[in-house]
């Protein structure tokens, strides 16, 4: 099914980018590259992560990103790019009707940040928050 075809996957697209936009991680000092990007995907019950290779710009890392999540999923959307340190992505629920959550995406600098960040949303936060990092 592609996303743009289903309004109930368009909306929850939308709320999660919305979502992880509001409660992304700071930016840390460091301006120049290599940079990395993180790409995800929630539909029904499959979910998708994608992290860039180091990139020299932002906008590399972003595409290289989309592109390998799109290998995995059809909808994704870039949650965060990083030039330094590392970032963790938590998935949280909101429920939306029986046996339906709205997925939303909440980036942190930590593991613990991501699900602070998704706890103080009210949200339904249930699996480990999966990390990145510069070095690795």
């Amino acid at each position: 099914m592609r996303a743009n075809g289903d309004p109930r996957v368009r909306s929850a697209l939308a709320s999660a980018i919305a979502f992880a936009a509001l409660t992304s991680a700071p930016a840390l000092a460091a301006e120049d590259g290599p940079w990395r990007a993180i790409a995800a995907s929630a539909h029904e019950t499959t979910v998708s992560h994608a992290l860039s290779g180091k990139k020299p710009t932002e906008a590399e890392a972003i595409e290289n990103a989309r592109s390998v999540c799109r290998e995995q999923a059809e909808a994704c959307n870039v949650i965060a790019t990083f030039n330094a340190g590392c970032r963790y992505v938590a998935l949280g629920g909101r429920p939306k009707g029986p046996n339906n959550m709205e997925p939303i995406f909440l980036v942190g600098l930590t593991a613990e940040d991501a699900m602070s960040r998704c706890r103080a949303l009210g949200l339904v936060c249930n699996r480990e928050p999966k990390g990145w990092c510069m070095d690795s």
